[in-house]
């Protein structure tokens, strides 16, 4: 990390911190607490996107073979 701490200490290059610029979604579970208790709508304010997990639906449709 010595060139990032090299550019904050000469300035050659402005940075500035910012938060993410995706809302991630790890758990099925927090996306539907957001959901339910959070406009989804007002992310766009704050985020470029959403990203969800790729496996919600596999687990799903793999406890439904074994039914």
């Amino acid at each position: 990390m010595i060139y990032g701490e090299y550019l904050l200490k000469t300035r050659l290059i402005d940075i500035y911190p910012v938060e993410g610029f995706f809302k991630v979604y790890h758990y099925e579970k927090q996306y539907a607490l957001e959901k339910k208790f959070y406009h989804i709508d007002k992310l766009k304010k704050n985020y470029l996107g959403v990203i969800f997990q790729s496996n919600w639906k596999m687990k799903k449709r793999k406890f439904l073979l074994f039914k």
